[in-house]
């Protein structure tokens, strides 16, 4: 009997959530049509005047000045739809287990590699707000970077705190020091034979900007790179 009541609780909390969720998608779909409705009028409003007029200089200028404005505020919007989007799926996002993952990744690396010294702190019970399978690729990205561009038998620093993820490795580091963000690619020195890390980077950016988290970087070329994933801290949401 309790069990089906628990049931019974969650599939109306369910319900609550999926009729919320539908709520503010119509909400914002509405108010997205009535803002789209504008510009669009307006440029179509100038199109049938070049159309009676001709190419009438006067109207052509005030056309493409009114393009700009118009253009910019569909722009705006593309850009609020996206991050709409973006805010939504991370409300319903399931939280990984990231103690449990991490420590997994540092059993496969070592068990691959075992000429070098993964140096492991996890804390236990992490978890942060991320689906498992892209922690997992993510954590996989770092450390294999860390495997190519460290020194052969060298350490490899794996660190999990709090809602941090540290991958730090003491090899070439990277020429192009990878700004907070990670714009651009990231490339070794030429004379070890290495090619770029831009595109895992990139995979690890694109996941950023859908989770919400921080990529940190800091990096020496002959010293060493530091990578860090800094997730928004969940209590204070």
């Amino acid at each position: 009997r309790d069990e089906v009541s628990q049931l019974i609780v969650t599939f109306n909390t369910m319900l609550d959530e999926i009729e919320g969720t539908y709520g503010r998608l119509k909400t914002f779909v509405d108010d997205m049509m009535h803002d789209l409705v504008t510009p669009v009028q307006i440029l179509e409003g100038y199109r049938q005047l070049i159309e009676r007029h001709g190419k009438d200089d006067r109207i052509i200028d005030e056309f493409l000045e009114v393009s700009k404005v118009q253009l910019f505020r569909l722009k705006e919007m593309t850009t609020s739809l996206k991050a709409a989007f973006l805010v939504e799926k991370r409300r319903h996002v399931e939280c990984a287990p990231a103690s449990e993952i991490t420590k997994r990744n540092v059993t496969y690396f070592r068990d691959l590699y075992p000429d070098i010294h993964f140096d492991a702190s996890i804390q236990e019970d992490v978890t942060l707000p991320i689906e498992p399978m892209n922690l997992e690729r993510i954590e996989n990205i770092l450390i294999d970077n860390a495997v190519r561009y460290g020194r052969d038998g060298g350490t490899i620093r794996i660190e999990l705190a709090g809602s941090e993820f540290c991958v730090e490795d003491f090899g070439v580091g990277m020429l192009d020091a990878v700004s907070e963000g990670t714009n651009g690619s990231a490339k070794v020195p030429t004379q070890h034979g290495m090619e770029s890390a831009g595109i895992g980077l990139k995979i690890v950016r694109r996941f950023s900007e859908e989770y919400g988290f921080r990529l940190d970087v800091q990096t020496r070329p002959g010293k060493g790179s530091r990578f860090s994933l800094v997730f928004p801290d969940s209590s204070n949401e």
